[in-house]
């Protein structure tokens, strides 16, 4: 085994980010996947083809990406647990064309996790109530299934839906990712980027429009997380995000400006 000596180094460049991206179901979380090949535009290089993995018993939103068929995104539809193995083994491998990844949503994996654990089993079991041990099962389940494809060398982007909880400490409200406590951890503590997505309604002279917004900047109702090279830090929220220009601006990538930034009041 090596020594300790050898093992110590300099701080590491950043590797391949992970990403996670929350909100209330209709705001536009998978529709921001399609700005995730712009990373590879804004910096010259060849097209950024993604594989979105979606979950249609679950979820099915994934036709809003049609405008990249053919062009940088195809989607994996997983019926089953298992399948997620599947494709985490296949994008480990080296015999394709894929430079990102993105599960859309962890929300959804965790149904199938669930599905998994009520199907395997006691036939005498309540077929209607899912017991805490089972609870705990179907979290590690889905926290190892984010462990390992975290750990693909790409930028993982994973969605998730929100939910809004009592915060123990404060009293007040808390939003984060809609997981398992079990899973919740596996999902935050690695990522690069924690933010949630939501809509501000722009109000002007003659009528009212709507901007999607992203809040990535600390604050004690919104579970957010950055971590940026020095000198690269985001806005506390970001206007009309574009996840390529957002992860090449962390990742202190030449000549990608920083993302727009916006004033915003606390709002749920």
């Amino acid at each position: 085994m090596p020594s300790i000596e050898s093992r110590i180094t300099p701080p590491d460049k950043p590797g391949p980010p992970g990403i996670c991206i929350y909100g209330r179901v209709g705001v536009g979380k998978t529709f921001l996947l399609g700005s995730m090949p712009n990373l590879w535009k804004l910096v010259g290089k060849d097209v950024g083809w993604g594989l979105v993995i979606d979950v249609p018993v679950v979820e099915g939103g994934t036709f809003v990406l049609a405008d990249h068929a053919g062009v940088d995104v195809d989607i994996l539809k997983i019926q089953k647990w298992d399948e997620l193995d599947e494709a985490f083994k296949f994008l480990k491998g080296s015999n394709h064309k894929y430079k990102w990844g993105a599960i859309d949503t962890v929300s959804a994996t965790q149904e199938l996790a669930k599905r998994k654990v009520v199907r395997e089993r006691d036939l005498s079991s309540d077929p209607h109530q899912i017991t805490q041990p089972e609870w705990g099962k179907v979290g590690m389940f889905n926290a190892e299934m984010v462990w390992k494809f975290r750990m693909l060398p790409m930028p993982m982007v994973f969605n998730a839906h929100e939910k809004i909880r009592a915060d123990e400490l404060t009293g007040g409200k808390e939003c984060l990712p809609e997981l398992s406590p079990a899973s919740i951890p596996a999902l935050l503590r690695p990522m690069t980027l924690v933010g949630r997505l939501f809509m501000a309604e722009i109000i002007g002279e003659t009528s009212n429009t709507w901007e999607r917004r992203l809040w990535v900047g600390p604050n004690n109702t919104f579970v957010t997380k950055t971590r940026a090279v020095p000198g690269r830090e985001l806005p506390e929220v970001i206007r009309n995000p574009n996840l390529g220009q957002i992860v090449g601006y962390l990742l202190g990538l030449p000549g990608i400006e920083r993302p727009e930034g916006a004033e915003m009041g606390l709002t749920i």
